[in-house]
């Protein structure tokens, strides 16, 4: 009898250690967990799920936005997020257009960032990198953009945060599908708490994966003009055509790359040239910022002072390791792979400065700088315009007025072009010509 006793009591505080060491409601027991290419997030109950649908999101020009609901209330996470403002995260109406909670309490369309002029906020810390600010509209807050809430107390109707996700700049905005203000949930109140804690549970496990990858270049090493392929995925992001930058040079002019179907390579051309700028005197550009010329320095490619504002030369690349990156998009980038620029193989012709080379007009003088320039019969190529024995008297300059542009321009809807020159000698290497 007593064994039983005995038994039975070891039962009940079993039971009741069970209950009251329980797992939380929000470990993955309890939770679901949604995935796809672009993030991960756990979901708590009560909340639904719907996956980005390709054909809506080409439509709007969305890309891969996940949109997280319960009851009234729905939460849009954009792990890809193209905004105008040039800031992370853009404006807070570039994050909040055409949201039901957000219409309602605006009462001017047209008032520029009128969300900023109707909403008081309070943030939530939710981790060591997001903060929910929650936007509040009151009945003392009057504005004439603004439609007010019935008193006495503040109605909340949105919540976003935003910032820098791996290679791309993301957005997360809680609204309510309600267009009536006045049924909008009150600050502080049971209902908006419990949706504000799911949230920030929520946005706790958010993971995000970088849209495009590069995973390997071949060749490793190549020298300039050569063409290269890089494999990796996401080179076909938004419809939008891929670019390759190099992060010493991102603002240099290259061709556009040639993009795989599936997007899991590209092929570019290594660029012959970079452009350099004019410093004041005492000055060279280094990496695109002037620096104090150095001692013993020979100016071979510096670009010369400009008579008038700041002057464009192009020089060609000189050999060294770079950090390149694939781009498809503003804010949408790899992170830098090392990829070798070779020296090119020796010419008897050679250009080592061209200058000026950036919007340039017909008849503008321009000038060569390099070697193996001969007395007479130099041509000048720039696109498929030729200008025909052009002299040179110290073999290391031709100077010349710019011809009508005239070819191919390897940047759509703009005049970029190669230019070179050939002699006697031979053939020489190319630089970037562009017109305005």
């Amino acid at each position: 009898m007593n064994r039983i006793v005995l038994i039975l009591c070891l039962s009940l505080a079993s039971a009741f250690f069970a209950s009251t060491h329980a797992k939380p409601a929000d470990t993955p027991h309890h939770s679901r967990t949604f995935e796809n290419q672009y993030l991960r997030i756990r979901l708590r109950p009560g909340w639904t799920v719907t996956p980005p649908n390709e054909a809506d999101n080409k439509a709007s020009g969305d890309c891969c936005t996940v949109t997280i609901t319960h009851g009234n209330y729905m939460l849009s996470v954009d792990p890809i997020f193209l905004h105008t403002s040039g800031g992370i995260g853009g404006r807070i109406s570039e994050i909040l257009p055409d949201r039901p909670s957000v219409l309602a309490v605006i009462g001017d369309d047209d008032a520029e960032d009128v969300v900023g002029l109707c909403a008081q906020g309070w943030d939530i810390p939710v981790s060591k990198t997001i903060t929910l600010r929650n936007l509040y509209i009151s009945p003392k807050k009057k504005n004439e953009h603004c439609n007010l809430p019935l008193p006495p107390h503040p109605a909340w109707f949105a919540s976003v945060v935003s910032g820098e996700a791996p290679e791309s700049d993301y957005s997360v905005a809680l609204t309510s599908t309600s267009a009536d203000i006045d049924t909008l949930p009150r600050k502080d109140s049971p209902e908006l708490r419990k949706v504000l804690t799911d949230v920030a549970r929520m946005l706790r496990t958010l993971h995000f994966k970088p849209p495009i990858v590069v995973t390997k270049i071949v060749p490793a090493a190549a020298p300039p003009g050569a063409t290269v392929t890089i494999y990796g995925s996401g080179f076909n992001l938004l419809d939008r055509p891929a670019q390759v930058l190099f992060r010493e040079y991102p603002n240099n002019s290259m061709p556009a790359p040639e993009v795989a179907a599936d997007g899991k390579s590209l092929t570019f051309q290594v660029p012959t040239s970079i452009q350099k700028i004019s410093c004041p005197p005492g000055q060279i550009e280094v990496n695109e910022d002037c620096v104090a010329i150095p001692p013993n320095h020979v100016d071979v490619n510096d670009c010369p002072p400009a008579p008038r504002g700041t002057n464009l030369c192009d020089v060609p690349i000189p050999p060294a390791t770079y950090g390149l990156s694939v781009t498809a998009g503003e804010g949408i980038f790899t992170k830098p792979v090392a990829f070798r620029v070779d020296a090119p193989r020796p010419r008897p012709v050679s250009i080592l400065l061209l200058y000026p080379n950036y919007s340039v007009r017909e008849g503008d003088l321009i000038t060569f700088r390099g070697a193996g320039f001969t007395p007479a019969g130099n041509t000048v190529h720039i696109g498929s315009a030729t200008i025909a024995d052009i002299p040179s008297h110290d073999g290391k300059t031709i100077t010349f007025a710019a011809p009508a542009p005239q070819g191919h321009s390897f940047i759509p809807r703009l005049q970029y072009f190669e230019a070179s020159i050939s002699n006697a000698n031979g053939q020489s290497n190319s630089l970037v010509f562009s017109y305005r």
